[in-house]
């Protein structure tokens, strides 16, 4: 009995994770979205134009794909960007990888970067993001709950 009380409580533990559901203000571009999560799986980003349902499962996904088109109309470049999101303690994680293959030599470009977001103290989303041009903080100022 001891051990299936102690496996159990290691297992909720274990899946636990921080909840972002609530309503934002992004100061910088000066618009309002809000974030849903009903459990650890899935994190949904609504904005105005729409929602973007991202799986939490440290898988890569495809999160834009699209042509650099010059004022010419030939295409210099494609760009493939991908994204995967895992839950860290009382951190969201995302890893995302930008791939620019150029048309004219078939070059490609490879760029990375992590942002870590958590809430702090005052529940607002800290937003912590690494790339190769540097360390880059943000916060969205929390409005609403949701639950």
């Amino acid at each position: 009995m001891k051990l299936f009380f102690i496996l159990s409580l290691f297992t909720t533990s274990a899946f636990a994770c921080p909840n972002f559901s609530g309503e934002y203000f992004n100061e910088q571009f000066g618009t309002y979205y809000s974030i849903s999560q009903d459990d650890c799986s899935v994190v949904n980003y609504i904005y105005d134009e729409g929602t973007i349902s991202f799986p939490i499962d440290g898988s890569e996904y495809i999160t834009s794909d699209y042509d650099i088109v010059v004022e010419e109309g030939k295409v210099l470049a494609h760009v493939t960007t991908f994204a995967k999101k895992q839950f860290k303690a009382k951190s969201l994680i995302t890893f995302e990888r930008s791939v620019t293959k150029f048309t004219r030599d078939g070059q490609e470009e490879v760029e990375t970067a992590r942002e870590e977001a958590y809430l702090n103290k005052a529940t607002d989303l800290v937003k912590v993001s690494h790339s190769k041009s540097g360390k880059e903080i943000s916060i969205d100022k929390r409005v609403s709950r949701h639950n």
